[in-house]
């Protein structure tokens, strides 16, 4: 089975000889950098005898390399600086295979995680969805893994799925439709009134010309002259009902987008927000989609009205005279070309513009959120400095677009102009000639200006359009994430779960180069409180954030009561998972409402239950508004052992199946700490705990103990058994009550 790249012609000739005699290829692999370290293919073919980097025959050194698999006893990846390294263990010794850019670095990482499977004589089982990190269609490097190509993607289905939201609100369309027509015909009059008052009151008959000429006629002028203040105040009358209907159309499908994304947003996994600044996605649900707000209710209007005019004054100039049409029209091709070119310019401009708006944006929602931070290491001109920096780079690209289209437009408003400059001189000669009348000429001009009018602003629409188009990839490109599977067809809803769990053969990373957790096998029995032990770094976290699923292993299977956890309905799951996080977030609103946030439906003597078993009564109903007492954002106006404490009641009050406290007790006095370590002994009856804390002590009533070294489990047991096996647990201890003699001292 080939994996990744199958051998192409030219390497599976060269392949052939060097092969050994009955060897099997089990796997091959291109990589993107040179023995000499320049930029090109490089190939690696790992068989059940040996790694072998073949030569590069275009490099000084050839690179070639062949290790024995079977004195190989380790494969991993090294990520340097631009790029990373393969690497394997012989005799004690790591040996460089072969170098690869960051872009290949998931791919080398299933590379190594293959070759430490046939080294230890395990079957072959790699994964076949590696993140997509160039466009299937042009081959350019994306934006980000697995994103979408700016320069493919589809304009028109763009704007065709924009015109979907529309179908709610139909009535509202339709009636804008109509008022789109009616104020079209409302504009065509005053030129043909025009030119009525001009051939048949101001100049006088022709010699010879039929009857019917109101020359001098003042009765007739006046009741003309009042048609054109009727098709004028008409006009406007439906201006302004348009722009009120169509304000109304484009906000409500402006608020069904941002609500969508939104929803979306919500829904997406963990995974999928720990790889986007929170910035940048505020600026894809509020400036972004104000930009399509604006075209919806400025672009669209002005776009369909003038298209609509633009056709019924070609059809009406045609038929009064097809030559000078045609004539007048000439600059109107290279009006549109010229107005595409622009557009297709303008377009990768603003997405850039787009993005450096979003890195400000993440700047800002970071560094508020951090003031304190920033206050306390006196660091605010620092942030000031980068702020200026973020500030001075969309101030430079906004200059740039404003400047490119201010140079763009002025040449294409000169070429919509000149179809008036042929039409005085064409319909000159015309007028001269007897083939046409000053006010047929009159008639004329005014339509010719209704066309050169809007054509003279196509360039806005152009920009409108590209400003829409840039933030519609974005929006659209959320939108169309796939979204947590709450409730996936043939889920199973374990309701109520028994509580135990199983990891076999688990291995994970939050970027697959780099796995956290590495073939992780524990059993846990329900009921049981496992405390889980280990330096910061090695995964305790992440082993909890598998069990409530907020990560899909890369590897392996995770059981829940013997069940795949991929294969349960994930909102029942999560319903029955109790969780404490190591860095508490509380929600702008009261006491009483975060502690409910675990449990919408619960009454007051619950809310107080659970806060009096979390320990937190008292120092509730000690404030003036008791449990309506507001936290303000993220909690600040409580104390960290405060906010703690809030949050473990949430968990009590959830009454889950399964526990999980991560630091739970980290920020809060030894008495107080004494006392929530009694209640949580309470609430852990009966059910499955997972507890991580620093401090050991706090864990000396775990029925299990897992530690953890360097992504591994290294020690399963009780306190007192690993105490007795005198490894990596017996070590944190002596080091813990070492600094705590220390600290005795000092204090």
């Amino acid at each position: 089975m080939p994996f990744p790249d199958p051998l192409s012609a030219p390497i599976t000739r060269q392949w052939s000889d060097l092969k050994v005699p009955g060897e099997e290829v089990l796997l091959s692999a291109t990589s993107d950098i040179r023995a000499d370290g320049t930029f090109g293919d490089r190939w690696l073919v790992v068989t059940d005898q040996r790694v072998v980097v073949l030569p590069d025959q275009r490099a000084e050194h050839d690179g070639f390399l062949a290790v024995p698999m079977s004195a190989i006893s380790a494969a991993t990846t090294s990520q340097h600086v631009g790029g990373g390294l393969l690497e394997v263990e012989r005799d004690g010794l790591v040996i460089p295979v072969v170098e690869f850019s960051n872009s290949l670095a998931p791919k080398f990482a299933e590379v190594a995680r293959g070759i430490q499977q046939i080294a230890e004589g395990k079957p072959l089982a790699m994964t076949d969805e590696l993140p997509k990190v160039r466009c299937d269609t042009c081959g350019r490097l994306l934006p980000e893994k697995n994103g979408l190509c700016p320069r493919c993607v589809n304009k028109g289905a763009m704007v065709a799925r924009l015109a979907r939201y529309v179908r709610p609100h139909w009535p509202l369309a339709a009636a804008l439709a109509v008022l789109f027509v009616a104020k079209t015909g409302m504009n065509l009059l005053p030129p043909l009134i025009t030119k009525i008052i001009i051939d048949s009151v101001l100049l006088p008959p022709t010699p010879g010309a039929e009857t019917g000429s109101r020359h001098g006629d003042i009765g007739f002028l006046a009741l003309l002259v009042l048609g054109m203040v009727a098709a004028g105040l008409a006009s406007n009358g439906l201006q302004a009902t348009t722009g009120w209907v169509s304000g109304a159309l484009g906000s409500r499908i402006i608020a069904a987008v941002r609500s969508q994304v939104y929803r979306r947003l919500e829904r997406l996994s963990l995974s999928f927000h720990s790889k986007r600044e929170q910035g940048v996605l505020m600026s894809v649900v509020m400036d972004d989609t104000m930009s399509l707000n604006f075209f919806m209710i400025e672009g669209v209007p002005y776009l369909v009205t003038n298209t609509l005019m633009l056709t019924g004054i070609v059809v009406v100039l045609l038929f009064l005279n097809w030559q000078l049409t045609l004539f007048i029209l000439l600059p109107a091709p290279l009006v549109a070309l010229g107005g595409g070119a622009i557009w297709r310019r303008f377009r990768g401009m603003y997405r850039r513009l787009f993005l450096s708006r979003g890195i400000l944006n993440a700047h800002l929602t970071e560094s508020l959120a951090g003031i304190r931070v920033v206050k306390a290491f006196a660091q605010e001109e620092a942030e000031i400095g980068r702020f200026d920096r973020h500030n001075d780079d969309l101030t430079g690209r906004t200059i740039t677009a404003a400047r490119a289209w201010s140079t763009s437009s002025s040449g294409l408003n000169f070429l919509t102009g000149a179809g008036v400059y042929l039409l005085w001189f064409a319909g000159g000669v015309a007028v001269v000639g007897g083939d046409l009348t000053l006010g047929e000429l009159t008639w004329f001009l005014g339509y010719l200006w209704l066309i050169y009018g809007p054509l003279q602003w196509a360039t806005q629409v152009y920009n409108w359009f590209s400003q829409a188009a840039a933030g519609a990839e974005r929006v659209f490109e959320i939108i169309d994430q796939e979204s947590e599977p709450y409730h996936a067809p043939g889920a199973l809803a374990l309701a109520p779960i028994e509580g135990a769990v199983e990891f076999r053969d688990v291995t994970f990373g939050y970027d697959p180069s780099k796995p956290v957790l590495k073939d992780i096998s524990v059993s846990i029995e329900p009921g049981e409180m496992i405390g889980l032990v280990g330096k910061s770094g090695v995964g305790k976290t992440t082993f909890t954030n598998l069990i409530c699923r907020f990560y899909n292993p890369d590897h392996g299977t995770i059981l829940i009561d013997g069940h795949d956890i991929l294969k349960l309905d994930l909102e029942t799951l999560r319903n029955q998972i109790g969780i404490v996080l190591q860095d508490q977030f509380l929600f702008n609103g009261t006491i009483a409402d975060n502690i409910r946030y675990a449990k919408p439906e619960a009454g007051p003597h619950e809310i107080i239950a659970a806060a009096r078993a979390a320990n937190a009564h008292e120092f509730i109903v000690a404030r003036p508004d008791g449990y309506d007492t507001r936290v303000g954002e993220r909690g600040g106006k409580l104390s960290g052992g405060e906010k703690q404490r809030i949050a473990i009641a949430r968990a009590i009050l959830r009454d889950p199946r399964v526990l999980i406290l991560d630091e739970a007790t980290s920020n809060v006095d030894t008495e107080t700490e004494h006392q929530i370590q009694e209640a949580l002994a309470r609430l852990t009856k009966g059910r499955t705990t997972f507890a991580i804390a620093h401090r050991l002590s706090t864990l000396r009533n775990a029925d299990r103990l897992i530690v953890f070294e360097d992504g591994k489990v290294t020690e399963i047991g009780t306190h007192d058994e690993l105490l007795a096996q005198r490894g990596i647990y017996y070590k944190l201890v002596q080091m813990q009550q070492e600094i705590s003699r220390i600290r005795a001292v000092e204090g």
